[in-house]
């Protein structure tokens, strides 16, 4: 037994019997979740008016900075942050910086590949890419992926 506080007095609730009931809600809520995103899925996948894409495509950029030349890399990233989120093709886009204090992941969603490569093109791009130059202490290491356009909603109904 373990008593709990209520503001109208102690309640004596059994622990199994609240671990319990807390397991579950979590599963409702995991189910509820999943039927969610499914049906979000399913109704973007089978929109024919041509205006919804079926996938975005996620750019995964990892970069090791050198120490020295972190304060620079950090200018030149939030300039290049705040260039690709005025860019329309761009679905979203953000940095994560690591606990080492030196890697960071900049996550780029845009709404295809030929929009990407479009990108990789403009002056914004190309001038953080010559940071990049400066400042990396290792190669950047890049990946792609096409994601269900479903999973990135900023529908939160």
């Amino acid at each position: 037994m373990r008593n709990i506080n209520t503001g109208a007095g102690a309640v004596e609730v059994r622990k199994e019997g609240l671990e319990a009931q807390i397991n579950r809600l979590a599963e409702l809520i995991g189910r509820l979740e999943n039927k969610t995103v499914w049906f979000d899925l399913h109704q973007r996948l089978t929109d024919t008016d041509g205006t919804t894409s079926a996938s975005l495509y996620l750019i995964r950029k990892e970069m090791k900075v050198s120490q020295k030349q972190l304060g620079d890399f950090c200018e030149a990233l939030k300039q290049y942050l705040k260039n690709v989120s005025a860019q329309r093709d761009c679905f979203h886009v953000t940095a994560v910086r690591l606990p080492d204090g030196l890697s960071f992941v900049v996550y780029e969603f845009w709404d295809g590949e030929e929009e990407w490569k479009r990108h990789l093109q403009t002056a914004a791009c190309k001038a953080f890419q010559h940071v990049k130059v400066d400042t990396l202490c290792q190669p950047e290491a890049v990946s792609a992926v096409a994601v269900p356009a479903a999973w990135c909603s900023l529908n939160r109904d």
